[in-house]
């Protein structure tokens, strides 16, 4: 039962003014790049510095042990953020329960990760993982700690809050890694920087949103919780297992080494996902909980994320494509430099964004879930007959096996979600055919410049690069598409007042 101060609680929170998507897009891109941006900068330090530490074979074995930790940590986290959201319940003992519940549920998993770990580490030929896997299972015990406030300020669009709890854990657990990695237990650097970051993060969120678990618990809200995050979790851990099944045919293939080359390309992609596509993506679950049933406020909402995510994501994925051999050479040490050829693949297939990167946060909006299981284990289907059959020629083609469940989820949702948000065809073409062609225009004089320059240092030859992958990314646009680029704008700027009157 609901007691009347969790109520009035919850009653205060609803009647709190709502973002429209101007003020929330603005709110979640700025706070995120910041977050962003000392967080990265602290990370990257921390991680260059680490690849002179410790050989790819370290970063290979934290690659292969975290497989399943991180696969169980994101998806949980995120399903019961997602599924606090939808509910629209922040009452004390909603969050209460919400906690124990999914303590429990830690507890088990982490037990049969730790139990599972020397069968693991047989499987894979590489016993120190017996000894690894159960170090970052242990990550996992904060996580029911970060849930219920983490669902408290993204329903609020708190990201002040969230990207101050990024830095912070950042700074934390990459100081916690460089102590360790100059000692004489180096290789446990990325297991300890890995536990204080979750350790940090859980504390922040519990002061910042005011709450602390009790002993509260009740059996139907508890119910209710799991099974629709539960459903939540099915459907993402699936659709985002994909890395992990490429870690692992990597792994049986061209062994640990080969794992670690493309994890610190992935990193560095991963880095571009969460500084630019993330911020909009988070905004799906919480702007369609609370306009549920307005069909003209579901299309400005596509039509402008996807507007959104072609003018800003397309130049950055296509430009890091272009120059990726400058930048290993500019950053990392050369036993790394099979990492740019991984680099490039990843990057070229972040020019599916608009049409593919929402999928799940999108069906997960609109309460799609059975749809998103079966899209779901779909991609992972044809990725795995796709890497087992791209092994052949090499590590690098197992990488870029992963365009094809990427170009299945936009042929596939592309018509989806036209239907649900209530938009035509030619609306999203318009919406972001001019960045695809400034993009054509870009990467060809690119190319023909680096034909020009031929040996030029990376320095020179990135920043001479950047700076015409600029110019005629936007010159083009505001020369030919000048409407479009302010229509972008427009949405980024738009008030509140005037999104609630588009809805209405």
């Amino acid at each position: 039962m609901t007691s009347s101060t969790d109520t009035t609680a919850t009653a205060t929170d609803t009647a709190r003014p709502q973002k429209g998507l101007g003020t929330a897009f603005r709110s979640a891109m700025f706070w995120n790049i910041t977050n962003m941006t000392f967080n990265q900068v602290v990370t990257t330090v921390v991680f260059l510095f680490l690849t002179y530490k410790l050989s790819p074979e370290v970063f290979g074995l934290f690659a292969l042990g975290v497989i399943f930790v991180d696969y169980f940590h994101f998806q949980a986290r995120t399903s019961a953020v997602d599924s606090l959201i939808q509910g629209q319940d922040f009452s004390k003992s909603m969050l209460d329960t919400a906690f124990s519940a999914g303590f429990i549920v830690v507890l088990v998993v982490t037990a049969l990760l730790m139990l599972g770990s020397s069968l693991f580490a047989t499987a894979m030929e590489e016993p120190q993982l017996a000894l690894i896997l159960p170090a970052l299972a242990l990550t996992l015990l904060p996580m029911p700690f970060i849930v219920p406030p983490m669902a408290v300020l993204s329903n609020e669009m708190d990201f002040r809050g969230i990207a101050i709890r990024g830095i912070i854990a950042a700074i934390g657990g990459g100081l916690a890694a460089v102590f360790v990695a100059v000692g004489p237990y180096a290789e446990w650097a990325l297991v300890v920087q890995r536990a204080v970051n979750v350790i940090v993060s859980a504390a922040f969120l519990m002061f910042r949103a005011k709450w602390f678990p009790s002993l509260r618990f009740d059996r139907g809200l508890a119910s209710a919780f799991l099974r629709n995050s539960g459903s939540i979790f099915i459907a993402q851990a699936i659709s985002n297992s994909l890395m992990r099944v490429l870690n692992l045919v990597l792994g049986v293939f061209f062994g640990a080494a080969a794992i670690g080359l493309m994890s610190v390309a992935a990193r560095f992609i991963e880095t571009i996902y969460g500084a630019v596509a993330a911020p909009m993506g988070s905004l799906w679950v919480i702007m369609l909980s609370k306009e549920r049933d307005s069909k003209s406020g579901r299309s400005n909402l596509y039509l402008g994320l996807t507007q959104l995510a072609a003018l800003v994501c397309l130049p950055i994925f296509a430009g890091i494509a272009l120059t990726s051999h400058d930048v290993v050479a500019l950053v990392l040490s050369e036993k790394f430099a099979g990492v740019a050829p991984f680099l490039t693949i990843f990057a070229s297939i972040g020019m599916f964004v608009p049409l593919a990167y929402f999928r799940n946060a999108s069906l997960t909006a609109l309460k799609r879930i059975r749809l998103l299981r079966y899209l779901a284990a779909l991609d992972l289907f044809v990725l795995v007959i796709a890497a087992l059959i791209a092994a052949q020629w090499g590590p690098w083609a197992i990488a870029g096996a992963m365009v094809v469940p990427v170009f299945v989820t936009a042929l596939f949702i592309t018509p989806i979600l036209l239907r649900e948000m209530n938009t035509g065809f030619g609306q999203l073409v318009g919406a972001i055919l001019p960045a695809y062609v400034a993009i054509a225009v870009m990467s060809g004089g690119v190319l023909g410049l680096g034909a020009l320059i031929g040996e030029a240092t990376p320095l020179v030859s990135l920043l001479a690069k950047a700076s015409c992958g600029i110019a005629l990314y936007a010159g083009y646009l505001l020369l030919f598409h000048r409407k479009w680029v302010m229509r972008a704008v427009s949405i980024a700027r738009q008030k509140d007042a005037d999104t609630e009157m588009q809805a209405t």
